[in-house]
């Protein structure tokens, strides 16, 4: 037995690569699992493996004398404890204070990460409905909402196919609302994987049809290295010689009067945009007057302008003043969830331990 232990329990340091933290419980715990069953050592954190007597009676006499069992179970015991402890961040480690067992540490930070109480469940599903896609990929967003399904799950709440379903349709953004719909209209509900794939390829699709801006410019570059393009275009060529400006090989005075005329109706034909003494309105583009000038034309623009961007066609109320806002069928949830967490960000304290506190669901 003695040797059997010396062999298995050293390997056990090589499997620990997450260090338990505030945040990722279910991966700490999915790591630790496989390793202490494969090792024969999972009955002693879940307690089945119960600690044998210090001393035994020896066969046919009444002799007492120390049970090498019960060394061997210690030794055991002992160091998944210290492995335990070693895979615990600053954090979390005062959790596991006073408890000398393997066992007893266990169901500590059992109770401390997946206690099915009201506000941890509460507090889980809040941030399902908050996590929004954005501009993050598809995978991403929905293995963040599969974690914390799994999250709720462990704390006592099941999600079901059509609940999880619910959110990511809700979440992820009008471009895929016809996949969506497609999705909606199967008579059972869809699995994550095939969930997965099918908006993976969707997104992929929606990434293909994107159309190709052309920068303005580029337009004006090429519009102004274009010589042709200030010129007329009815075949006739302008050219100068000497003081004299010439058109098709006849020679005309280039006095003070032509050459005013002429830049003038250059001036009006290149630009369109009105001189000074004639200026253009940017609203109706007639001239003799500018925008700024016209309170009827503003009132007009503005009276336009909200028929077409109207407030109320903007959907409910997401955010307001730092504050995240959740419709419930019972009322109104409100969050300063991703405030706190920059707040904690800055101040590198995002393994503070969170405190519980009354939260109100309705109004």
């Amino acid at each position: 037995m003695a040797s059997s232990s010396s062999t298995v329990i050293p390997q056990l340091h090589h499997y620990n690569t997450i260090k338990l933290t505030n945040s990722n419980y279910l991966l700490w715990q999915t790591q630790l699992l496989p390793i202490l069953r494969s090792n024969n050592l999972y009955g002693l954190v879940d307690g089945t493996e119960s600690c044998p007597p210090a001393e035994i009676t020896v066969p046919g006499t009444t002799t007492r004398t120390p049970n090498p069992d019960y060394k061997h179970w210690v030794d055991r015991d002992q160091f998944v404890l210290s492995w335990i402890n070693t895979s615990l961040s600053e954090a979390v480690l005062p959790i596991v204070v006073g408890h000398n067992t393997s066992a007893s540490a266990w169901r500590a930070i059992s109770d401390a990460f997946s206690a099915s109480s009201h506000t941890h469940i509460l507090q889980i599903l809040m941030q399902l409905h908050n996590t929004k896609r954005e501009d993050k990929p598809v995978a991403t967003y929905l293995q963040e909402l599969k974690y914390l399904a799994d999250q709720l799950g462990d704390a006592g709440k099941l999600l079901s196919p059509p609940e999880f379903n619910a959110i990511v349709f809700n979440n992820i953004g009008s471009d895929f609302y016809p996949a969506i719909a497609a999705l909606s209209s199967r008579p059972t509900p869809v699995s994550y994987p095939e969930l997965l794939s099918v908006l993976t390829s969707e997104e992929i699709r929606l990434r293909a049809m994107q159309p190709t801006v052309q920068l303005p410019s580029a337009q004006l570059a090429q519009r102004d290295t274009n010589p042709s393009a200030n010129f007329p275009r009815n075949g006739n060529s302008y050219h100068t010689n000497g003081g004299n400006l010439s058109r098709n090989g006849i020679s005309h005075p280039n006095n003070h009067n032509s050459s005013a005329n002429s830049f003038s109706n250059r001036n009006r034909h290149n630009f369109g945009t009105g001189s000074p003494s004639n200026p253009r309105c940017q609203i109706c583009r007639q001239n003799g007057h500018y925008a700024n000038r016209s309170s009827t034309l503003i009132a007009t623009l503005l009276s336009e302008l909200r028929c077409t961007f109207d407030i109320r066609h903007l959907g409910n109320l997401n955010y307001f003043l730092g504050i995240e806002i959740v419709y419930t069928t019972s009322g109104l949830i409100l969050s300063q969830r991703r405030y706190i967490l920059d707040i904690l960000q800055k101040a590198a304290m995002t393994d503070a331990k969170p405190l519980a506190t009354p939260l109100s669901t309705s109004l």
